[in-house]
């Protein structure tokens, strides 16, 4: 999959791949090939349809046209999951907000972001049973600041990029730390 970025310098997964192809870049060490496929803006992209105006994720790449007008409103789901599932990849891995299995719910979660993509700020939050946990991180002059916020009544592991693991328990908790940049 990798060579295949490589070579085209864009997305060329269908329906059923497009989905799953961020995170198992990512997962296998590509999270910069992840992260050229998630900032390009030439057709086919995430971002082409938003430099044509769009708001949300549509069914087709080219729901859009150049002139900003619509190819064939009826048959063009304007919210649709198959090319939506960036943003999944986006809590999970730009956020790093992650559920643990084996504590369905997240009573316990996993907070692992991984910075990349020329991006330097990084703000999510995602609503469960126990409350919120919210992620966001910044890299500036040198520095890598983490806030984390986890729900009461339930605990996380904090895997900080290129540093330590850390459990914690519900509350807001801040880590900062001198910065390098590993591709």
């Amino acid at each position: 999959m990798a060579e295949d970025v490589r070579a085209h310098r864009r997305l060329t997964t269908g329906l059923l791949g497009t989905p799953h192809l961020l995170r198992a870049l990512s997962r296998f060490g590509y999270l910069e090939a992840a992260y050229e496929l998630l900032n390009r803006q030439e057709f086919p992209s995430w971002l082409y349809p938003v430099t044509r105006g769009a708001t949300t994720v549509r069914e087709r790449w080219d729901a859009i046209r150049p002139d900003g007008t619509l190819a064939d409103p009826q048959r063009n789901s304007m919210n649709h999951y198959g090319l939506g599932a960036v943003g999944e990849w986006m809590y999970r891995t730009m956020a790093g907000i992650n559920p643990d299995a084996a504590y369905p719910g997240y009573r316990h979660s996993i907070i692992e972001p991984q910075p990349g993509g020329g991006f330097t700020r990084v703000k999510g939050s995602l609503e469960t049973p126990y409350g919120r946990i919210r992620s966001e991180w910044a890299i500036a002059h040198g520095q890598f600041d983490l806030r984390v916020e986890i729900p009461p009544n339930t605990y996380a592991t904090i895997r900080l990029p290129h540093s330590n693991t850390i459990d914690v328990g519900s509350g807001v908790h801040r880590f900062h730390y001198p910065w390098r940049s590993v591709q």
